[in-house]
């Protein structure tokens, strides 16, 4: 299981363990078998097993990693460990950006580019990414671009008048004084006391 890298830490057996889970994948491991938090401690409940699960699904994707799925690695990966990995999942290394990868299940740049120009949209980088994340909300912002949103004008808020011309001060000297509003809302009457401080 794991393997466990340090067993000083029950109840998060499936953290530590998932350390040494994710080396395993990165090295090429085929097969990964998941600790739940309660290892050691108790039987597993559902929510046991599903942090277990949670926890080995990121460390399986060290394989990934290893492969390239997700870009170059910040050091050079061991091309022994990455044809160990490639064999045991099954797949192929990706050697160039994950983007630009025939495997990818995505639009590349130039489809992208395409696309937007037989709309008659921009096609710079900047368009072509937003119109692979959000393509109906920019052709909806490039259609009212050029047009004036319209202004809604608030209602009119009634201006609150004091309840008496009389200024209160308090009794406390640190405290300034007080003026006291009524102020009608939806039809109820109601007092307000503001006080200025000093």
């Amino acid at each position: 299981l794991g393997p466990l890298v340090t067993d000083i830490f029950p109840g998060y057996d499936h953290i530590t363990s998932c350390v040494g889970a994710t080396a395993a994948a990165y090295h090429g491991a085929s097969m990964l078998c998941y600790v739940t938090p309660k290892e050691h401690l108790g039987l597993p409940k559902k929510d046991d097993v599903k942090q277990g699960c949670v926890a080995y699904k990121i460390a399986a994707h060290a394989a990934d990693i290893a492969l390239g799925y997700y870009g170059r690695c910040p050091a050079p990966v061991d091309p022994k460990v990455q044809e160990l990995a490639a064999k045991q999942t099954e797949r192929d290394p990706i050697t160039c950006r994950p983007v630009e990868s025939p495997q990818a299940k995505h639009k590349h740049m130039d489809d992208l580019k395409k696309e937007l120009d037989a709309k008659g949209y921009p096609s710079d980088p900047e368009h072509c990414v937003i119109h692979a994340m959000f393509p109906q909300q920019l052709e909806a912002h490039i259609k009212t671009k050029d047009k004036p949103s319209s202004v809604v004008k608030p209602a009119d808020t009634p201006k609150a008048t004091p309840a008496s011309t009389a200024e209160s001060t308090t009794s406390d000297a640190a405290e300034g004084p007080q003026k006291r509003y009524g102020l009608t809302i939806n039809g109820k009457h109601v007092e307000v006391a503001v006080e200025e401080l000093v």
